[in-house]
């Protein structure tokens, strides 16, 4: 639909490049045309392939480049920076990396009841929310393990101090284009000794790529 546009408009500009008109009776005294060893008609085609190229080009979506920065806010004393990304095997990866700002700060593990244990701590969490555009294909992965302070009688487990990623498996929408879509993230900072206010499912809005947009590796 578009193509046939772009030569309809180009036609009526430049005339018909398959139908020249005929050339004009050469004289010597005459200044030679630009292009006069092609003829009218071949120039003409050539303008017209030309500018279809560029404006197709143009209208062709662009491949999008992984990992692909989709949020980042800063909220009691911790920097959550959320991404896409994808492994060697092609698996979509929706990853959020928790960093506590403090060095003495430690998050908990992402297995803690939601609740904490006993009320005490928070896990740190990446969700979908309901009706999102994305599907979740697996579980929930930390690039660190949780380890057990000997120092805390209530024997929580937390990561130790330092940036946390946490990687859920994700199925896109299909298209070529981009979509709106909503994620929740929860986390709780602590000292040995105090604890800065939890975050709980806090909505962060993202806009994913369409499948179509992405390559395979």
């Amino acid at each position: 639909m578009y193509e046939e546009f772009i030569i309809f408009t180009l036609r009526r500009a430049f005339g018909n490049p398959l139908h020249p008109q005929p050339p004009a009776p050469f004289s010597p005294f005459s200044p030679r045309p630009l292009g006069a060893g092609l003829g009218v008609g071949r120039v003409k085609e050539r303008i017209l392939c030309v500018f279809l190229a560029l404006l197709l080009s143009a209208c062709t979506p662009s491949q999008v480049k992984l990992p692909l920065s989709l949020a980042s806010f800063k909220e009691n004393e911790v920097e959550v920076s959320i991404q896409l990304e994808q492994d060697p095997a092609g698996q979509f990866l929706l990853a959020a990396t928790f960093t506590p700002i403090q060095e003495n700060l430690h998050l908990y593990s992402k297995d803690l009841p939601f609740e904490g244990q006993d009320g005490l701590g928070r896990p740190t969490l990446l969700e979908l929310v309901p009706g999102s555009a994305l599907q979740a294909t697996g579980e929930l992965t930390a690039d660190v393990e949780p380890v057990i302070d000997p120092n805390d009688a209530y024997g929580l487990p937390l990561y130790p101090t330092g940036p946390v990623t946490l990687r859920l498996p994700v199925s896109l929408p299909e298209g070529d284009g981009w979509v709106d879509a909503q994620v929740s993230v929860t986390f709780m900072a602590c000292t040995g000794l105090a604890c800065r206010a939890p975050v709980i499912r806090k909505i962060v809005a993202i806009k994913i790529p369409s499948s179509g947009l992405l390559s395979k590796p």
